[in-house]
């Protein structure tokens, strides 16, 4: 009989080390991880249904030179027109919340499964996330050392670190939506004990 792969649900804001945890759960405990990031990369490659869907209501200086959206241009426009912004949601997250499905189906269906199937998201979307997944986790760490990791390991400025988490959810936000909390101002080794922890113990998670 074929294993029925537990899902997780695996949220938080920028600098609070998700790719530590993702890393700790493929290599030790086997789990397949998705990157909802890196889906709504891959989607908005030129000729694809929804990069077409998204040039077609973006502005003249979303576009560079060579005719295609340029990240930076697009960044901003969306983000001086509240509308716009909307609309591009609109477009991408449904689109994301779809191949994110599709894959998570092919993984449980396939002929030899994981044991986990792992949604790493710094979104909440309601319907969504909660839906796919057996149990939600919220990687948090104090929003001071999350300022200190983003200027060292990625030189951000603060200001353009407080702007970042001012447009993502709140703790509480995160706390709502999701089933347990994972701490992760440790060392590494700490932090696998953690998940260990949460992996074999299911009641502690909700799974």
């Amino acid at each position: 009989m074929k294993r029925t792969p537990i899902v997780i649900g695996l949220t938080g804001g920028v600098g609070s080390g998700k790719s530590a945890v993702t890393g700790i759960l493929e290599k030790e405990h086997g789990a397949k991880i998705i990157i909802a990031d890196q889906v709504s990369h891959d989607l908005m490659q030129p000729g694809t249904d929804t990069y077409e869907k998204v040039a077609a209501i973006l502005p003249k200086e979303a576009f560079g030179e060579d005719g295609l959206i340029d990240n930076k241009g697009m960044a901003g426009a969306i983000f001086r027109d509240e509308e716009l912004l909307k609309k591009v949601n609109g477009i991408i997250h449904p689109d994301v919340i779809r191949a994110i499905t599709e894959e998570v189906e092919a993984l449980k269906t396939s002929e030899d499964p994981p044991p986990y199937i792992v949604i790493e998201t710094a979104l909440i979307v309601p319907g969504a996330l909660d839906e796919w997944c057996d149990t939600i986790w919220y990687v948090y760490v104090p929003q001071e050392i999350r300022i200190d990791r983003l200027m060292s390991s990625r030189n951000y400025t603060r200001e353009k670190c407080l702007s970042i988490m001012a447009s993502q959810p709140s703790e509480d936000d995160y706390r709502f939506y999701s089933d347990t909390e994972l701490e992760n101002d440790c060392t590494l080794e700490e932090l696998a004990e953690h998940i260990a922890w949460l992996l074999f113990y299911p009641e502690m998670t909700g799974i």
